[in-house]
């Protein structure tokens, strides 16, 4: 019993993998090359200088979208940041995957949900260029994750702590007052 447990955990660990590094490499080939127009091209240097973009502001992407660019130091500012949403948004993929396992109980279905999110062109546009929603959406897929975690694992702080630190990012997460 424990060998089935271990193969199907391993094997949704190599799907994890391949979900990553496929986004990843299909986003990363298709990524926009340099600087960009309208709010890309906002969301491209705004974390270089820690300014403010809109009236919300996005103070967490901004600063870690400055970690990144710190700890990336080569290549246009530009690019790097196209880099960082595809970087969000293959990171999410995985997470997703385990949420829809979690969900579903059958890997079928969740690889073909996962794939399926991946290649929306939305999802694919926001992947390629530098916006918010990609890091958006991973923040909401950890969320997601840490919710459906098992209730014995007493992990509550983490998730309520991630949908904080989500909340305060994008305007769209916030509740909406009548």
């Amino acid at each position: 019993m424990k060998l089935r447990i271990w193969k199907a955990l391993y094997l949704d660990w190599c799907i994890n993998i391949a979900l990553l590094l496929a986004g990843l490499v299909a986003y990363t080939y298709t990524l926009a090359p340099t600087l960009l127009q309208g709010d890309s091209a906002l969301f491209q240097y705004t974390p270089q200088v820690l300014g403010v973009t809109y009236p919300t502001g996005f103070p967490t992407y901004l600063l870690v979208a400055k970690g990144w660019l710190t700890l990336l130091p080569w290549g246009e500012v530009a690019w790097r940041m196209n880099l960082f949403s595809a970087l969000c948004a293959s990171l999410a993929l995985p997470i997703l995957y385990g949420v829809a396992r979690r969900v579903w109980h059958n890997r079928l279905a969740a690889l073909t949900a996962i794939i399926i999110f991946a290649t929306l062109p939305t999802y694919w546009r926001w992947a390629t260029v530098a916006r918010v929603y990609t890091f958006n959406i991973l923040l909401f897929s950890i969320v997601l994750w840490l919710a459906l975690w098992d209730e014995r694992d007493n992990e509550w702080f983490v998730s309520r702590f991630t949908f904080h630190v989500s909340y305060s990012h994008i305007a769209i997460s916030w509740p909406r007052s009548s």
